[in-house]
């Protein structure tokens, strides 16, 4: 829990995380944003 939200989230996450901390240029931005605020709003 973050500031008050449960974050769920499968291995396709934790993989893009682990990409974004280890080569972030090779990760389009503005895709990721999308693909996480996607996320947020299954899990609400």
């Amino acid at each position: 829990m973050l500031n008050g939200y449960t974050f769920k989230y499968g291995n396709e996450v934790r993989a893009l995380l682990k990409r974004f901390a280890t080569d972030s240029e090779e990760i389009d931005i503005e895709t990721a944003v999308v693909y996480f605020r996607a996320c947020a709003r299954r899990n609400r």
